[in-house]
């Protein structure tokens, strides 16, 4: 955000100026259509910061929201190098509230913090259906996250999907 520039990337120069009331008191559907518009213009930052850590052996492992399938997809050779991990709307749901005093922080700040929230929710339950739609499309692959697999078996599931791009086992240092 603090790189973002109001002639290269209006929506990010202003969400980052905006109260949290001006954040999350609008309707679900602008907070979901500012937000991709922030991901999309965000996105040539990241590549940006993606070329400048580049290894010498050519592969990078990125996440984060930012990194849209229909954005991510011209970037692939194959398939198997792009995997989203999403959550289901129960998951998201239950586990948000509790990851830290921060989520509280922010809700402190607005006029309507239970209001606040429930938008916050449901524009993320409305981004990860989106995310979910667009690999789909796109024929990219998504694992559904519900808290019933393990850390250690979702790193398993990750690690079984990326395996063509990874070094054999005993081999990363």
């Amino acid at each position: 955000m603090a790189r973002a520039s109001a002639e290269r990337q209006p929506h990010l120069a202003r969400v980052a100026h905006m109260t949290w009331d001006e954040i999350w008191m609008r309707p679900v559907a602008t907070l979901l259509a500012d937000e991709l518009a922030s991901y999309r213009q965000e996105f040539s930052m990241i590549l940006d910061d993606l070329a400048a850590r580049q290894p010498s052996s050519g592969k990078l492992l990125a996440e984060g929201t930012a990194l849209l399938p229909g954005s991510v997809a011209p970037h692939l050779t194959d398939e198997r190098q792009a995997l989203w991990l999403v959550p289901t709307e129960a998951f998201q749901r239950r586990v948000y509230p509790r990851r830290g005093a921060w989520v509280q922080r922010i809700l402190a700040q607005c006029s309507a913090p239970e209001t606040a929230f429930r938008h916050w929710m449901d524009r993320d339950v409305a981004f990860a259906q989106h995310v979910a739609a667009q690999a789909d499309t796109l024929g990219l692959r998504v694992h559904w996250v519900d808290g019933e697999r393990t850390l250690a078996e979702n790193r398993r599931l990750v690690e079984a999907w990326f395996a063509p791009h990874l070094p054999p086992r005993g081999a990363m240092a």
